[in-house]
């Protein structure tokens, strides 16, 4: 965005420019095509960034689930830590 709101004030300033006689149209119209691919060139950099994350996030999830989600470890220690007991209980009874 930020490059963006740069290209508009590069523009706004050109046009001043022309106002007071420093820079002719053609340059001005240049100068804004030239913008305007910037601003395409990024907005489909944009996008396959964006597809690129989606395709991470799904990455992450599907391996999250083949690991047992996302607690996977605090589950599996609850586990142990409950079969512990089980097995200290049953040694207590003996």
């Amino acid at each position: 965005m930020k490059k963006q709101e740069n290209y508009k004030n590069l523009f706004k300033r050109k046009v001043v420019y022309n106002l007071i006689g420093k820079l002719n149209l053609n340059e001005i119209l240049y100068d804004l095509d030239e913008i305007q691919r910037e601003i395409q060139n990024e907005k489909s950099l944009s996008t396959e960034l964006d597809v690129k994350i989606n395709e991470w996030e799904k990455k992450i999830r599907q391996k999250q689930t083949e690991t047992g989600g996302a607690h996977a470890a605090i589950t599996f220690n609850a586990n142990v830590r409950k079969q512990e007991r089980v097995l200290e209980n049953r040694l207590d009874t003996v």
